[in-house]
């Protein structure tokens, strides 16, 4: 039934010529990157400024070498550029990150608790959009985008703050894990590679003005005059999230008897090696094999159903279920198309270990200065997509029928403190399935925090230009 639908669905073209790149693809050959947090005194200024950055702007016809820049806009930053703010923007998108219903729903209490972040506070200066700037080396990135700081500072841009980000060995994150492998294929680029039919997700469940997984257009912000504003855009998730790299790897080893058992442990809890291998495709050990680094091309319910090759609580498992929450499989792909989004992820921070090898990070001194991710994701609905995972998947510690099992990496308790009270560290569980005993962890302390975070519009170049006006 899957398949069928899959053929029959009409694969459109994308006009890529009129969408920002970064929706297109991820910059893999420039590592670097800064990311400009801007604050306009006035309408004037911002318009002033997007007409002189669009002719910059990398679309997404081109494969940049050197260099790339995108811009996203907030909500405020809308609404300086018109007012009254147009229409069918999500409530979402207009409530922000940090509202008290958006709170709840991610679960961002306790050490997460926006009043902890290094930005994004509600009390800070307005955030009106971001610079995303791409290039191959830092001291490139500088040179580079010199002018745009003097142009910013012209017209009295504030650069509330920069987030540099520089890419590890081997397309590592901080816990030494391959990153940034389980990507849907737009099924307006499937013919640009071959793909499992289950990986290839309706174009309109990350870019505005084509069909979705349901078959409909999603709804796209309109200006008064009728302008489609969202054409080729979306919405983008913007949070940083600091890794307890040695509280990670410490805790490993505590409840292993050596590296190995600990880095299987670790891996338990990722669904991958951190090669990229996926557990159920090698359980038991890193078969090595590098083309099963990158690969897609597996699922659950006939590979893995009870879990005992890659536990059902697994992080990837978690993001993901593919065709392993219930007994139907073909409903269950139906189901996670429906909430899936487009990463494209940047660490930041110096690692503790150049190699990004486990090994060679377990027996590293810790880290003084903060390591993490710039997770960034883009959708067309966030509250289906971005939110329903971090809520009914992430954080849901009955996921799946299990019974206290939040995600291992970035699922937290969510809920707020009593009285106003900051609760004391929650710890959570995890479950490793076996026969004829599985193994169960209770005391799984927080490994990640959030430190910042906003929702994001990424208009398509049109959209740029007519905001420009």
């Amino acid at each position: 039934m899957i398949s069928k639908k899959i053929n029959q669905m009409k694969m459109e073209t994308l006009e890529i010529e009129d969408i920002q790149g970064l929706l297109i693809r991820g910059y893999k050959e420039l590592p670097s990157a800064s990311f400009l947090l801007c604050h306009s005194p006035n309408k004037q200024s911002l318009k002033d400024f997007l007409k002189y950055i669009i002719i910059m702007v990398t679309n997404g016809t081109s494969d940049p070498k050197t260099k790339a820049i995108n811009i996203t806009i907030t909500k405020e930053g809308v609404e300086l550029l018109a007012q009254p703010m147009q229409k069918d923007f999500s409530i979402e998108f207009r409530e922000g990150m940090v509202s008290p219903f958006r709170q709840r729903i991610l679960g961002d209490y306790n050490k997460n608790s926006p009043e902890k972040w290094n930005w994004g506070k509600p009390e800070d200066k307005t955030i009106h959009f971001m610079l995303m700037c791409y290039a191959t080396t830092p001291a490139n990135l500088q040179a580079e985008f010199k002018d745009i700081d003097s142009k910013l500072a012209q017209l009295g841009i504030i650069v509330l703050r920069k987030l540099p980000s520089q890419k590890l060995v081997n397309d590592r994150e901080h816990f030494g894990f391959h990153d940034g492998v389980s990507q849907p294929t737009l099924s307006g680029l499937q013919h640009k590679r071959q793909d499992n039919p289950h990986n290839i997700v309706a174009s309109g469940e990350f870019i505005f003005g084509y069909p979705n997984e349901y078959n409909k257009l999603p709804v796209s912000p309109t200006l008064a005059d009728g302008f489609d504003l969202g054409k080729n855009g979306a919405y983008m998730v913007f949070r940083q999230i600091d890794q307890d790299v040695k509280g990670f790897w410490n805790y490993m080893m505590k409840k292993s008897n050596n590296e190995a058992e600990a880095i299987q442990l670790a891996s338990s809890m990722v669904g991958r090696y951190p090669t990229g291998t996926p557990l159920v495709l090698s359980p038991g050990h890193d078969s090595k094999k590098k083309e099963l680094f990158d690969t897609n091309d597996f699922g659950y319910y006939n590979q893995d159903l009870s879990g005992q090759k890659c536990p059902i609580g697994a992080h990837i498992r978690k993001a993901n279920p593919r065709d392993g929450m219930n007994d139907d499989p073909e409903e269950s792909i139906m189901v996670s198309k429906r909430h899936r989004i487009l990463r494209r992820g940047r660490p930041y921070g110096d690692p503790l270990a150049s190699s990004m090898a486990p090994e060679d990070i377990i027996s590293a001194e810790e880290n003084k200065n903060a390591v993490g991710l710039y997770f960034i994701c883009f959708n067309t609905n966030i509250g289906r997509q971005f939110e329903f995972i971090q809520q009914q998947w992430m954080n849901n510690k009955k996921f799946d029928h299990l019974y206290n099992d939040p995600d291992p990496l970035i699922g937290i308790d969510g809920k707020p403190p009593a009285h106003g009270m900051e609760k004391p560290d929650q710890l959570g569980e995890f479950t490793v399935q076996a026969c004829p005993v599985r193994r169960k962890l209770t005391d799984v302390p927080q490994f990640t925090f959030v430190k910042g975070g906003a929702y994001f519009f990424m208009p398509g170049i049109k959209a740029l230009h007519k905001l420009a006006e």
